[in-house]
């Protein structure tokens, strides 16, 4: 391999890293934040030789760390070919460093920016919330200013007037990275949770909503989009937004401090769809609470020991009948015995006997065979006798020879 096809396909996979500290941001607390990413984050221009926003790539993290804190998201549309980052910080967070690292496809440059993050501590932040799921939308279609303002003006003008100073979007994430499932049609959109909050209590409109929507949460229900139509579907629909019911939920943010949220009028139960502001809490090992198996242990061997030892006893009194019966046969003297077959005998003999003779007197063909078998008797030409006489004459000597 000669020196200049080294330099070529070392050319092709050349890695230039760049670092510049962009200007910071400055984002607050409890409060979204969207960050765009494009090529000019990078000093890549799509007129410059001749590239094109789609042959980019970004990653966001952290700085010295593999990815982004809990609370911030990042997601890349294809649509705009630009990525953002975007999330509410927590109370009392402190500033923070995003590293993003842009790769461009065609000859492997890749570029590295640090941008500063300056979170700044929101003076009021919101009291009360009221949390949503919108379905068949995409968190990119929701990160456009235009699209969230209108679905934030139907709260301002209808359902929550008193929140029109200062109604803010508090959480964003799609509802598939919450748990929820992907969509049967892939080309519909994967759902987006959102919060929404302000420092005004809630208006009768949104406390009567709340009831209206109470029956599907009490079913257990997780997702009904088109099982329920509300009496202000109507303001939704003017803008394109299909919203689920199920989901809907009207929150006290009772310390703002800590984001202790209490459901309003509502039974707490398990929601995939909920944010929980999961606190860090080291527990040691001789904190955990010990699992003790006797009860178990006992439960699985107790019972087959019993259906066992009632197997046992039946079968012991099953088999100890049978041979008290078989005893009491073995007891039975010879002579009873004896006596017995005696009588048995002569009983079927009598019976034989009986059989035979009604078979014979019902047989005219047997007593024809055995009358022909006997010679009848000479006649007494020297008597004479009356029709009469000689009926009985005849009978009589019938008799005789009998």
């Amino acid at each position: 391999m000669t020196m200049y096809q080294a330099v070529g396909i070392s050319g092709v996979l050349l890695l230039v890293m760049l670092c510049v500290i962009a200007q910071a941001e400055e984002i607050h607390t409890t409060k979204l934040f969207i960050m765009t990413v494009g090529p000019w984050v990078f000093d890549w221009t799509d007129s410059k030789n001749g590239h094109s926003s789609s042959q980019f790539s970004y990653r966001p993290s952290l700085l010295n760390a593999p990815d982004l804190p809990s609370w911030m998201y990042y997601t890349y549309s294809e649509r705009h070919n630009r990525g953002f980052v975007y999330g509410a910080p927590p109370p009392h967070q402190k500033d923070l460093q995003i590293e993003v690292i842009g790769l461009n496809k065609k000859n492997y440059e890749a570029r590295r920016r640090i941008i500063k993050m300056n979170v700044v501590e929101k003076t009021e932040p919101a009291l009360f919330e009221v949390h949503l799921k919108v379905d068949k939308l995409n968190v990119e279609d929701m990160l456009d200013a235009d699209r969230y303002n209108r679905l934030l003006d139907v709260f301002r003008r209808f359902l929550w007037p008193e929140s029109q100073p200062d109604l803010y979007i508090t959480f964003l994430a799609s509802a598939v990275q919450l748990g929820a499932r992907l969509p049967l049609n892939p080309f519909e959109g994967e759902g987006i949770v959102m919060h929404i909050g302000s420092r005004a209590p809630f208006s009768k409109v949104l406390e009567d909503l709340q009831l209206e929507v109470l029956p599907l949460r009490s079913k257990g229900q997780t997702n009904c989009p088109d099982f329920k139509h509300t009496s202000v579907e109507r303001f939704f629909k003017q803008h394109n937004f299909s919203l689920d019911w199920c989901a809907f939920q009207l929150v006290n943010v009772t310390s703002p401090s800590q984001k202790d949220k209490k459901p309003l009028d509502i039974p707490a139960r398990f929601n995939p769809l909920e944010l929980s502001n999961k606190q860090t809490i080291s527990v040691t090992k001789q904190e955990l609470p010990t699992r003790h198996y006797l009860s178990e242990l006992a439960f699985t061997l107790v019972i087959p020991l019993l259906c066992l030892a009632l197997l046992v006893t039946l079968l012991t009194f099953i088999l100890c009948l049978q041979q008290d019966t078989v005893k009491r046969n073995d007891d039975t003297p010879q002579s009873q015995l004896v006596q017995y077959e005696a009588v048995q005998r002569a009983s079927n003999t009598l019976r034989s006997l009986s059989t035979q003779r009604d078979g014979e007197d019902s047989s005219p063909r047997v007593s024809m065979e055995r009358s022909g078998l006997r010679p009848n008797p000479p006649p007494y030409s020297g008597i004479h006798h009356s029709a009469r006489d000689d009926f009985f004459d005849d009978d009589d000597a019938k008799t005789w020879y009998c």
